[in-house]
Formats: C-alpha cells, sequence, structure tokens
C-alpha cells in the first residue's frame, strides 16, 4: 500500500479514493496507481505503508474505522443468508439495496458514514454502497486475521 495526499483543492473522488481537506491523506494498493495520482497534479506520494502487520492494520483503520458499517441501533438485525442457500452474501445485500427508495438508500448509506454526494440514481447508489460494505469487510477480515 502506497500514502498519497491531498496537495491541491478542496477534494478529490473517484472510483478508487475519496480525499478532502480536512483528511487528505489515502491510500492505493500500488505504487504505479500512487503514480497515476500524483501525475493528476491534485496528489503527492507520502510512501509505501509497507507489508509488515501493524503498518498495514494502521492502514486500514485509517480507511476503514471499525463502526463504518455499524447500523444504529434503533435499527433491526438484518436477516442472515441460511446456510446451504446459494445466495452470497454480495446478492442478499444488492437485494436488500434494491427493495430500498432512493431516499433510502440515502439515509442507509449516512447511516453507515458513507459519503454519496453525486450520487442520485438508485442503481449507482446501490452499487457504490455496496462496493464500500465489500472493502470494509475485507479490511475488517484483515486485521482479525480471517
Amino acid at each position: 500500500m502506497v500514502k498519497i495526499r491531498l496537495i491541491h483543492g478542496m477534494s478529490y473522488r473517484d472510483s478508487r479514493i475519496f480525499a478532502t481537506k480536512e483528511k487528505p491523506e489515502v491510500f492505493v494498493d500500488d505504487m504505479d496507481t500512487a503514480k497515476r495520482y500524483e501525475n493528476t497534479g491534485f496528489f503527492k506520494i507520502l510512501g509505501e505503508a509497507g507489508t509488515d502487520a501493524a503498518a498495514l492494520s494502521t492502514a486500514l483503520e485509517n480507511e476503514f474505522p471499525a463502526d463504518l458499517f455499524t447500523p444504529p441501533e434503533d435499527e433491526e438485525p438484518e436477516p442472515a443468508a441460511e446456510a446451504g442457500t446459494d445466495a452470497a452474501e454480495d446478492d442478499v445485500l444488492t437485494k436488500e439495496l434494491n427493495s430500498k427508495t432512493v431516499a433510502e438508500l440515502k439515509e442507509y448509506a449516512s447511516a453507515r458514514g458513507i459519503d454519496t454526494t453525486g450520487l442520485s440514481k438508485k442503481a449507482d447508489l446501490v452499487q457504490h454502497i455496496s462496493s464500500e460494505q465489500k472493502k470494509a469487510d475485507e479490511a475488517r477480515a484483515l486485521l482479525r486475521g480471517e
């Protein structure tokens, strides 16, 4: 992982990263990706995070807070998929998200700390929320050593 810092503008967002003036440092997967962002003129490469577990853990904790996708206490827990069914967890989440309206999707995302600025189409919201949920789940699994 390579750490980069937003050096120009108030914020920068694309399908891979989101950096703001308040949180200018983000991590990307490799040096080639970091160089592509640096070539935009918006970022400066700060260095590689290393491969030791402590550095990786810190990097992931900074990118994905532990409570990022914890539902609010007033929300009922989501039903778990039955064992032995063909439906993957991603499909269950996607089905649940597709059953919501755009307003409900934005509320769902907001309650979990997912930024939906600039997204107004239901399909875009479903894809973005699913993607962010998957990233957080992978980060948590990595932090837990799974």
